[in-house]
């Protein structure tokens, strides 16, 4: 059995550009201009040259405030710098921002490269074409993108995210150790997220790799969809996902993952679908036409106290091919297609769903090499089986993915290919 490393290659490029590409250098030439407080930091930004430094005193600035111009604004002092009112940004050039507050909503225009770097918004963020930069800031208001790219390293967001672009746009939204404590929603775009928190997930007319997450829907006080991941006419990669839903109310049928007219690779998650009352706990449910779904080293585990308990569900009217291959399920359970090399028992795992000593998930998922687990031994079913599993990744303190920013290259299949990086660290990085 073999499987393509496109989508793993693409998450590596992502990653990369987003570790390395979030710092704003100001020009060689840039001025720098000191901002006292108290001072009319409009008018501070008015007399500022393009690619100037703004170097602004703590304290709180009041009014509205708009950037026309390339400019690199930072704090100076202990105490925090706090922007009062809105913000609006409107350059084709670079603006980077480091270490403010900002209290009302900010909008982007212009096409230009915005970097936001250990920033707190209170409002929401727009944003209309260009790039955004985000490292290690949190957004409580939200965000909505139009055709305007995303880059996230440790990003916090507390509730929903869109972007939208027009179908198949392949717009680049990369997150990397982000939380996202909401719904996140595009339309258009080509995502790669690694090893994030998320509660909900939805691609239309796109596509998506990703790698190592957390997913979680629960049904307290939150309502996106009965779906915790879900595409609609999109190619989807998912590898190392623990993807896990509760529902205790309501009616209905409640999806680990829906796909509807995807194209789908699903590789060594886990699943665990937990529901009550009439709900019908389903793992991966498939729809629509022209799909072709991979489902290999899951487990795979909906359960509900009335039975309704479904593995992989093929919907009426699916047109298109799902192939299942060294799965594990609990006994019982109910499925629309077969299964291959696959073991139909209890997957003992822990409460944080890694598995326990004895569980017979271990060492059996695919047989091939290029499934091995990092050690070098074969494939354990689940999220913590496979060459992509390490948990460092989730850490701040040490993380340790990384993406390329490279062209295309071609690999055989087959035999060992090398791919050379020559790069710096960035300090802070």
């Amino acid at each position: 059995m073999t499987t393509s490393l496109k989508p793993f290659l693409r998450w590596l490029s992502a990653l990369f550009t987003l570790c390395l590409g979030l710092v704003t250098q100001p020009t060689a030439r840039a001025a720098t201009n000191i901002v006292l407080a108290g001072e009319d930091l409009q008018a501070r930004i008015n007399a500022a040259a393009s690619g100037d430094v703004m170097v602004i005193q703590s304290g709180a600035y009041g009014g509205a405030i708009a950037i026309t111009k390339p400019l690199t604004l930072v704090r100076s002092g202990a105490g925090d710098l706090q922007l009062l009112g809105p913000v609006s940004i409107n350059t084709a050039g670079a603006v980077a921002v480091s270490q403010l507050r900002f209290s009302d909503a900010i909008n982007i225009e212009g096409g230009g490269a915005v970097s936001f770097s250990d920033c707190l918004v209170q409002g929401a963020i727009g944003a209309t074409g260009g790039k955004l930069n985000m490292r290690r800031s949190e957004v409580v208001g939200g965000m909505r993108l139009t055709n305007a790219a995303l880059t996230g390293l440790r990003l916090t967001n507390r509730i929903e995210v869109t972007a939208f672009a027009a179908p198949n746009s392949r717009i680049p939204l990369n997150l990397s150790q982000c939380t996202f404590e909401a719904l996140l929603s595009a339309t258009g775009y080509s995502l790669s997220v690694g090893y994030s928190k998320l509660y909900g997930f939805r691609i239309n007319d796109g596509e998506a790799t990703l790698v190592g997450n957390r997913v979680y829907y629960w049904d307290s006080g939150r309502t996106f969809s009965n779906e915790t991941v879900s595409g609609y006419r999109s190619k989807l990669s998912l590898y190392n996902n623990q993807i896990r839903a509760v529902v205790v109310t309501g009616s209905g049928s409640l999806m680990g993952l829906y796909l509807e007219s995807c194209n789908a690779k699903v590789v060594n998650n886990t699943f665990d679908i937990n529901c009550v009352g009439s709900h019908q706990s389903i793992c991966i449910s498939c729809s629509g036409i022209a799909s072709s779904v991979v489902i290999v080293g899951n487990i795979l585990k909906p359960h509900n106290a009335a039975g309704n308990n479904v593995t992989v569900q093929r919907r009426l009217g699916f047109e298109g091919r799902i192939e299942c291959s060294y799965c594990c399920f609990p006994p019982g359970r109910l499925s629309d297609v077969q299964f291959l090399a696959s073991l139909e028992t209890e997957p003992g795992y822990a409460l944080d769903g890694t598995l326990e000593v004895g569980s017979p998930c271990r060492n059996a998922g695919p047989p091939d090499a290029i499934f091995n687990d990092r050690d070098g031994t074969r494939n354990d079913i689940g999220f913590t089986g496979g060459p992509l599993y390490n948990p460092a990744n989730f850490t701040t303190d040490n993380p340790m993915a990384f993406w390329l920013d490279t062209t295309p290259r071609k690999v055989l299949k087959g035999v060992n290919n090398t791919i050379r990086v020559d790069a710096a660290a960035v300090a802070g990085q």
